[in-house]
């Protein structure tokens, strides 16, 4: 669990905590023999196509012809072997290590066209400074946000002690009322997305909030994607 300081509807601030729930697996798979199966890597991997075409001299009726005889795609030494540990590498059309790359950001408009190349900015992380609390900017009808973003993640909130229980629990008391998420911001007005690591990616948060009896449930969805309609032409 990590802390975020958060505010209120009355700009009081404390630091809570925030943790990703943890899905219950609902499908087991068993075998034949009643065992249950699990989840192995294994290697995976062959030849690109540029190699298959090189290889062939770019005849590509010999290389269909070399792929009907044999297997000229597999390579045997490695297919099938069991993965352990592994590192991210970045590869080059040949399948070859490249140890030198230059990231970029490519920018589209809702009509797929590419609109912007810029280099990835390294965001800070800004979800714990006390002197500007992660706090609510809009409230959002449920129906509307479901229907306008896509979440990728989500956290669930949890208090620390008694003061800060009370304090979560009017916040979503104060949610499950209006029936409404609120899209929360960060920074000196409260406007900018929220960002959980330092070189993360920027979110939008919007928070959900239930009560039953005396106990609470608040939920911070994240989105990075926006559902546009596309402009009449």
């Amino acid at each position: 669990m990590r802390g975020i300081d958060i505010a209120d509807s009355k700009n009081r601030n404390t630091e809570v905590l925030y943790f990703s729930p943890a899905e219950k697996k609902k499908i087991r798979f068993i075998s034949e023999h009643g065992e249950e199966t699990k989840t192995q890597k294994l290697i995976k991997t062959g030849k690109s196509l540029s190699q298959l075409l090189s290889a062939v001299e770019g005849d590509t009726a010999a290389l269909a012809e070399a792929l009907i005889e044999g297997d000229p795609e597999i390579d045997l030494e490695l297919v099938g072997k069991y993965a352990g540990t592994v590192n991210k590498v970045y590869i080059n059309s040949d399948l070859e290590v490249v140890h030198r790359v230059e990231k970029k950001e490519w920018v589209y408009s809702p009509k797929g066209e590419l609109i912007e190349e810029r280099k990835p900015k390294h965001l800070v992380a800004n979800v714990k400074e006390s002197t500007f609390p992660v706090k609510g900017a809009k409230y959002f009808p449920k129906k509307e946000i479901f229907n306008k973003f896509i979440f990728t993640r989500k956290y669930q909130l949890r208090h620390t002690d008694g003061l800060s229980f009370d304090f979560l629990f009017g916040i979503a008391k104060e949610l499950h009322e209006k029936d409404s998420m609120l899209l929360m911001g960060a920074g000196a007005k409260g406007n900018e997305p929220l960002v959980f690591d330092d070189g993360g990616k920027p979110y939008r948060a919007f928070l959900e909030g239930k009560i039953e009896e005396d106990r609470y449930l608040l939920v911070m969805h994240l989105s990075n994607l926006e559902l546009k309609a596309l402009p009449n032409d």
